[in-house]
Order: structure tokens, then sequence, then C-alpha cells
């Protein structure tokens, strides 16, 4: 597989996590985000192949990235708000507990 191809798959991945998160498939965006990464950290790990394109394919390259982009920050528009509900789910039941540690046992004695 080259370069282009590469970041044509990299591109793929990331449309099937917008995808995802429109769906709320939260477990095929994770798949999908770990691929990514996967394929993106392989591409980093190798030698610079963004030298061997022509200047064509360069800019092919710079038009994924920025489609990729507009994805997370897609992506990142419809999480962000889901995160924020489970984060004050979370805190408001460590309250609860912690309430309940302080003041289960003298409660309880009354």
């Amino acid at each position: 597989m080259n370069t282009l191809d590469d970041f044509e798959a990299m591109r793929g991945l990331s449309a099937g996590m917008l995808a995802s998160a429109r769906a709320n498939d939260w477990e095929r965006l994770t798949r999908l985000e770990h691929e990514l990464a996967n394929r993106r950290d392989a591409l980093a790990a190798g030698p610079d192949h963004l030298a061997g394109l022509s200047r064509d394919e360069c800019h092919r390259v710079g038009t994924i990235i920025r489609e990729m982009q507009a994805h997370d920050h897609a992506i990142r528009q419809i999480v962000e708000p889901y995160l924020d509900s489970v984060r004050a789910l979370l805190s408001r039941r460590a309250r609860k507990r912690d309430l309940s540690r302080s003041y289960g046992a003298f409660a309880q004695s009354l």
C-alpha cells in the first residue's frame, strides 16, 4: 500500500467514526479510533513518506487531512455533550457515595 492509499484508508476510518458517533455506536467508534491510531502510528514510524509524493499527491494528502480534521470536529460536537452528561452523572454518584460514607453512620444511629 502506498502513502496516498494509507491516507485514503485513514480518511475512510475517520468518516466511519463520524457515522458511528451520529448513530451513538460508541463501541464501533472506539474500535475505528484505535484502528486509525494504529495506522497513523505506523505511518509516522516509517521514513518520510511524503518526500516521495508528487505535488498533486501532496495536495491530495492535504485535502484528506483537512477532511479528517472536519470529521474530528464534528465528532467532538457530538461526543462532548454526551461526555459532559456522563461526567455529571458520575460526579453526582460520587457525591452521594461520599455523603453516605460521611453521614450514613450518623443517620443510622438516630
